[in-house]
């Protein structure tokens, strides 16, 4: 994908929602307040916290794309993150104050409306435009992978929920002369407070640090498989900069028997390979594998198994045999369950030893970053 196009269409769909929302909010304000509809006034105030939410899209994707500098050498990508975040604070600050408002006018006695036709047809179109707002944002921020669009998207399918409740006050008004607007007050406005938390809970996720898609890792872990000469992947990293640029990590189990000469060649086109296909740029680490020394292929298949055994343990590699100074060190992946690693270290160490006596046993633990 062309960054230039993304930008744009990014930008363009913004300019929309602008546009969609103001005036949505004009004729949901000017109908509820001749309705004396708390609810459809409600209603006109979350439209206005969309409007807002497409200017912030649009300051962020513009912030965003800024060059890297000496302060920032990743870029400023993250910015659309914190523009996102931005839109969930407002959209769960809006649903809160909104439901006070109810509930001061609860308190006040007052629940008199005064529906007309203008007011049905408004809301009937006002759900409309909503919902196909909502389904188009919700396409192009998964074509350009934007959290701000997605997250305008469901909000926007969300409201056209709001507004098909509203048409129930309506038409219960209509037939049983009965106002239910307070009570749908209270639910939009909790609607809304809850679509901001929704959204602030993904997004803090992805500021935070959260685990990379497994089928892309698996994808990953596939595709570097695929070349003859590597023997195994293990410890894949990504750190994302914004949804357009990330660098990861990972090693390769090579043979001993490989030159430096091949071996150079050999990570220049897996990184070259990885960046086209999934546009992250990786370092590749190296886990030599003895496959000459019969004994040692074998002491490294035993190693293996019994770490492997031990509760908590994903699987062991990098396995590098010292026969001069008697070392024996390896990588042991662990999953989240395990609390005392040192304890873990001493009854690995003790296991082996009871095999391998007089070696020392060198382990380093991985964090299970990726699948």
């Amino acid at each position: 994908m062309v960054e230039n196009d993304r930008e744009s269409a990014i930008v363009k769909t913004g300019y929309i929602g602008i546009g969609t929302n103001l005036f949505l909010v004009i004729i949901k304000l000017l109908v509820g307040l001749a309705a004396h509809s708390i609810a459809i006034v409600l209603d006109a105030v979350n439209n206005l916290t969309d409007m807002i939410s497409s200017v912030l899209t649009i300051v962020g994707i513009k912030i965003s794309k800024k060059a890297p500098d000496s302060k920032h050498p990743f870029g400023h990508g993250r910015v659309e993150h914190l523009s996102a975040l931005f839109i969930g604070l407002i959209i769960f600050g809006t649903g809160i104050l909104s439901f006070f408002d109810v509930i001061k006018r609860i308190i006040r006695g007052e629940s008199d409306v005064d529906y007309s036709i203008i007011t049905l047809i408004i809301v009937l179109i006002s759900m409309f435009i909503k919902f196909i707002w909502g389904q188009y944002c919700k396409k192009k921020g998964r074509e350009y992978n934007s959290d701000a669009l997605l997250g305008a998207g469901i909000d926007s399918i969300n409201d056209s929920l709001i507004s098909a409740s509203l048409l129930v006050g309506i038409l219960v008004h209509a037939i049983f002369h009965f106002s239910i607007d307070n009570i749908l007050g209270i639910i939009i406005s909790l609607f809304i407070a809850k679509a901001g938390v929704d959204m602030l809970m993904d997004i803090v996720g992805d500021i935070v640090g959260a685990r990379p898609e497994s089928g892309v890792t698996k994808s990953i872990k596939k595709d570097i498989n695929s070349f003859p000469e590597v023997m195994g992947v293990y410890d894949l990293i990504i750190h994302e900069y914004g949804p357009s640029y990330a660098v990861g990590s990972l090693h390769i189990e090579i043979s001993s028997e490989m030159s430096v000469e091949k071996l150079h060649v050999l990570i220049n086109r897996i990184q070259r390979f990885l960046y086209e296909k999934y546009h992250v740029f990786f370092t590749i680490g190296i886990y030599v594998v003895n496959t000459e020394n019969e004994e040692k292929k074998q002491m490294r298949e035993k190693i293996m198994e019994v770490v492997d055994a031990f509760p908590g343990v994903i699987n062991c590699h990098g396995v590098f045999i010292h026969f001069d100074e008697k070392i024996l060190s390896f990588d042991a992946l662990l999953d989240f369950s395990v609390k005392d690693k040192e304890r873990l270290r001493q009854k690995i160490t003790e296991a082996l030893l009871k095999i391998y006596p007089g070696y020392k046993i060198d382990i380093r633990f991985d964090t299970d970053y990726s699948d």
